[in-house]
C-alpha cells in the first residue's frame, strides 16, 4: 500500500470556485489526482457551485475525486463530520481551498504514525505567502515562515496528556490549531467531531475542542520540513470567539474534557478537573485580552517582537512564556528554515500562482 493509499484529503470550500480549481490543479500537477483520495466538502450557493462543477468537468476532474455538495445553509462542522465518515483511510488531512500543500513530507509522516501509536498528529513548517491581490493567481510578493504562527507554539510530545495540556495552558499565546491542516488519525478526528455534535457546540468552540482533544488523545510531532503554504489575506483576520456569548456551551465542553481525561488517562475526577480548568482559564484570559485589544493584535500578528521591544523600553523583564514564544516556536522544535526565492516550496507557490485562470471570481 502506497503512502497516498493511506490518506484522504478533505477539502473544505464555499463560494470560491476560483480557489478550489487552483487547489485541484495543484494536486493534479504535483501528484496526479488519480493517485489521491480527495473529497471536496462544498457549501456553496447554487450559482457558485455550477461554476465549480463546470470547471472541474472541463479539466477532467469529475470521477477522479469524491464530491460532497451540501446546501449553503449546511454548516461547516456538519460537512466536515460527513466527510470524515466517508473517508476509508487510516489518516486524513484537512485542506482549505486557498492553501497549497507540499507532498514530500507525507511519507515520513505516515511512517511515524504507522510505527508509533502514541502519535495522533504530524505537521511541519508553515509558509505564509502573499500575492499582489488576494486572488488565486498573481505576482508573488512575499513568502516567509512566521516565528509565532506556525502551530502549535508548544511542545506536544510529553508522554502524558496532562503534560501536553499544561504546555498549552499558560494563557500567554494563542492555543494552536494544528489539526485543521496536519495529517491526523481518522478515528481521532471522528471522535472529536462526534463529541462536538453530541455537545451541540457552536462552530466557534469546535476549534478549542479540537485543540484540547488532540493534546489529550495523542502526541503531535513537528517535522523539519515545509508542509503547507497558506495564502495571506490581510483584510480578513481570524476572529476570537467572545466567551461571554458561549457560557453554557463552555460548561458542557469543560465537563466533556474532564470525563475524557478520566476515561483515557485514568485520572481522578479532581485532577482531571484541575487540568481542564487550567487549560480553559488560560485560554479565556488570552481571549478576553484579545477582544479588548483587537487593533493591537493586527499589528502584533506581523511584528512578533513588538511586545518584547515594548517591555524592554518600559524596563520590564520578559516573562518565561514571552521568551519561549519569541523563538520558533520552542527551542525543542525544529528551527526556522532558510526560505528564499530558490527554495523548491517557493517555486511551487510561484507555479501555482502563475497559472492562468479562466474561472470567474467569487468576489
Amino acid at each position: 500500500m502506497s503512502t497516498f493509499d493511506k490518506i484522504t484529503f478533505l477539502v473544505h470550500t464555499r463560494n470560491r470556485p476560483d480557489f478550489l480549481v487552483r487547489l485541484l490543479d495543484h494536486f493534479d500537477r504535483s501528484v496526479g489526482l488519480d493517485r489521491v483520495n480527495l473529497i471536496v466538502l462544498d457549501g456553496s450557493d447554487e450559482e457558485r457551485w455550477r461554476i465549480s462543477e463546470r470547471e472541474m468537468n472541463a479539466r477532467g476532474f469529475a470521477g477522479r475525486i469524491e464530491i460532497l455538495h451540501a446546501s449553503s445553509t449546511t454548516g461547516f462542522d456538519e460537512r466536515l463530520n460527513k466527510g470524515a465518515h466517508m473517508a476509508s483511510t487510516p489518516y486524513v488531512v484537512l485542506a482549505a481551498d486557498d492553501d497549497l500543500y507540499l507532498f514530500d513530507w507525507l511519507e515520513e509522516a505516515v511512517a511515524l504514525l504507522d510505527a508509533d501509536a502514541s502519535f495522533g498528529t504530524v505537521y511541519g513548517h508553515v509558509l505564509f505567502f502573499e500575492l499582489d491581490e488576494y486572488r488565486p493567481h498573481g505576482e508573488l510578493l512575499n513568502c516567509y515562515v512566521h516565528p509565532r504562527r506556525s502551530p502549535p507554539i508548544r511542545w506536544l510530545e510529553a508522554p502524558t496528556a496532562k503534560g501536553r495540556l499544561l504546555e498549552l495552558a499558560d494563557g500567554e499565546t494563542e492555543p494552536a490549531v494544528t489539526g485543521w491542516y496536519a495529517i491526523q488519525r481518522t478515528e481521532q478526528l471522528r471522535t472529536i467531531l462526534e463529541a462536538s455534535r453530541a455537545l451541540d457546540l457552536p462552530l466557534e468552540l469546535l476549534e478549542y475542542l479540537l485543540i484540547f482533544c488532540q493534546a489529550a488523545l495523542g502526541k503531535t510531532r513537528m517535522l523539519d520540513r515545509p508542509f503547507l503554504a497558506r495564502q495571506e489575506d490581510r483584510r480578513n483576520r481570524h476572529p476570537f470567539p467572545n466567551p461571554a456569548a458561549f457560557q453554557s456551551s463552555l460548561g458542557r465542553l469543560a465537563d466533556y474534557c474532564t470525563e475524557l481525561l478520566r476515561r483515557e488517562e485514568k485520572m481522578s475526577a479532581a485532577e482531571a478537573r484541575q487540568v481542564v480548568e487550567q487549560f480553559f482559564s488560560g485560554t479565556a484570559r488570552l481571549v478576553e485580552r484579545t477582544h479588548s485589544k483587537r487593533h493591537l493584535r493586527r499589528v502584533a500578528d506581523h511584528l512578533p517582537l513588538l511586545r518584547g521591544a515594548w517591555n524592554r523600553l518600559r524596563g520590564r523583564p520578559a516573562t518565561a512564556a514571552a521568551t519561549r514564544a519569541s523563538h520558533y516556536p520552542d527551542r525543542r522544535l525544529p528551527p526556522i528554515p532558510n526560505i528564499d526565492r530558490e527554495h523548491p516550496a517557493v517555486k511551487m507557490i510561484e507555479e501555482a500562482a502563475r497559472a492562468p485562470s479562466a474561472v470567474p471570481s467569487a468576489a
